[in-house]
């Protein structure tokens, strides 16, 4: 029983790290956008909260729940056990929004 709560419990932390991560990288994206649209760089916190007050983070959260067994497909290809984590991932950006299903 031990083991399987630990293992329980490592899946979980990797899942919410897998997660983490490829939001932060869709905050990015978005910032990026916000800047080019803007002329100038809008800096991370801002675009963070225009990401959580806009429609972004919930559509967000819904695709992932949608494709989260393709995602972690994907993600264990990539990276398996070892998420690298934000800063470092290889996972193409394209091929999310693909699953996402989203606009970007």
């Amino acid at each position: 029983m031990e083991s399987f709560l630990a293992e329980d419990t490592k899946r979980s932390r990797l899942q919410l790290l897998r997660y983490n991560t490829l939001q932060v990288c869709e905050v990015d994206e978005h910032k990026y956008f916000l800047s080019k649209e803007r002329g100038y760089d809008v800096g991370y916190e801002f675009a963070l909260e225009d990401w959580i007050a806009s429609i972004h983070a919930p559509r967000f959260r819904d695709a992932f729940k949608r494709a989260e067994s393709e995602i972690e497909k994907l993600c264990n290809e990539f990276c398996g056990d070892n998420c690298r984590g934000v800063g470092k991932c290889p996972f193409p950006m394209q091929r999310l929004h693909d699953l996402l299903k989203d606009a970007y």
